[in-house]
């Protein structure tokens, strides 16, 4: 889930949810990874998942998230270092494609813990949650009365506006960005010890691969950050068999940045361990091609963007799988196609995604996906990009860009 705050707020959501993916239900492992990593998927399906993991035998050697060494408490967990790690990542990936550093903030940082716990005190409370729940909201919901806005122990305000007002966050007169993911897993023969690192990195990873969100996250407009981290026992449900998470993502800036000027990309030439696939977000990117990303998924988007332009047109796209020179056929999302213009999401001008369409993969190995066996890019697999971009409507650049999947 995405939120701007800039005099105003904005939201995107992006499927903040994560059923698996990244919204908030259980589901069962790899279905479930695949379905809610991208930052909040509709409320009715992931309670649907939700209903179904119950009666869904699925093996541990099935499960998207190995189990290793790190041993989860029965109560809600900080996971400090895992926020520091995530901000680390970030920036890793930020700044190897020319997107600037972020500067860890301690007001945001407490902004977002304040806002991970409110959330996870629904999630632990709650038994359903009515299909227009918004997680970057703090406002009281009447069917959640008892456990939505200030009843809630960690209320901080009703939006995002407030809740930065509450922190005393200093440089509120510019942009703020919060993304959030929210992941449930479940395995109804135990979900046995979990590596939290490993949960946290995918979730980042799956808010890099859908499209509104990349866009905040990589933004060239902020230069600082604060990141929450958070484990739970959802509402009534076995520890030993059920886990929540909650990751907060907020960007600020210091300062108004001068814009880039210079085209840049997400993945860059020489990225690695990048996202394999798209498979949930709100608002949906490829609305337009009336495609439902829980049954088929996309891979990982291209992101251009030329921050100090006004418009770019991207054009003369090929797609290519390096080894086989497979070519891969691509949807372009820009201000022209965007589904969602004239929303809080709209894209600007100067920005576009690169989507391509993995309908004709045959790479899902653990289960299938509506009658289809399509999870996206291939794993551990070098893909070319090559493009053109035109500058308002004058300078002419032509790219190619390599990068690797991860596993």
């Amino acid at each position: 889930m995405n939120a701007l705050y800039s005099a105003v707020v904005v939201v995107a959501v992006m499927s903040v949810f994560i059923i698996g993916c990244e919204d908030s239900r259980l589901v069962t492992s790899k279905r479930i990874s695949q379905l809610l990593d991208k930052t909040a998927a509709t409320w009715p399906a992931i309670n649907h998942l939700a209903e179904q993991a119950g009666s869904n035998k699925i093996g541990s050697k099935e499960l998207d998230y190995k189990l290793t060494k790190a041993k989860f408490p029965v109560a809600a967990s900080h996971h400090r270092q895992q926020a520091v790690s995530v901000i680390e990542e970030l920036n890793k990936r930020r700044q190897a494609c020319g997107f600037g550093g972020l500067q860890k903030n301690e007001a945001l940082m407490a902004l977002s813990e304040h806002h991970a716990q409110y959330l996870q005190h629904v999630f632990v409370q709650a038994g359903s949650l009515p299909s227009q729940y918004s997680p970057h909201s703090e406002q009281s919901v009447p069917e959640l009365a008892e456990v939505t806005g200030q009843q809630n122990p960690y209320y901080t305000g009703d939006d995002l506006a407030a809740r930065l007002q509450t922190a005393n966050y200093p440089y509120r007169e510019h942009r703020v960005g919060e993304s959030l993911s929210i992941r449930l897993l479940y395995e109804s023969k135990g979900i046995g010890e979990v590596n939290t690192d490993t949960i946290t990195s995918e979730m980042l990873g799956s808010l890099l691969a859908a499209p509104y969100h990349l866009a905040t996250l990589m933004s060239s407009t902020f230069n600082q950050n604060g990141t929450s981290v958070i484990s739970f026992v959802p509402h009534h449900k076995d520890y030993t068999k059920a886990r929540g998470f909650v990751l907060v993502s907020t960007n600020g800036a210091s300062s108004n940045l001068p814009l880039l000027d210079q085209l840049l990309t997400y993945p860059c030439e020489g990225s690695r361990d990048t996202a394999r696939m798209l498979d949930n977000e709100s608002p949906n990117p490829v609305q337009g091609l009336g495609r439902d990303l829980r049954a088929d998924p996309v891979g990982q988007p291209l992101y251009i963007t030329y921050p100090a332009a006004k418009k770019i047109q991207v054009s003369h796209i090929n797609f290519i799988e390096v080894a086989s020179q497979q070519k891969i056929p691509t949807y372009l999302l820009d201000a022209s196609t965007d589904p969602h213009d004239h929303t809080t999401a709209q894209l600007p001008a100067n920005s576009a995604f690169i989507i391509p369409l993995t309908d004709s993969f045959n790479n899902c190995t653990a289960t299938k996906r509506s009658g289809h066996n399509n999870c996206g890019l291939n794993a551990n697999t070098r893909y070319r990009v090559s493009f053109t971009v035109q500058v308002d409507d004058g300078r002419t650049l032509q790219r190619s860009i390599d990068f690797m999947t991860g596993s």
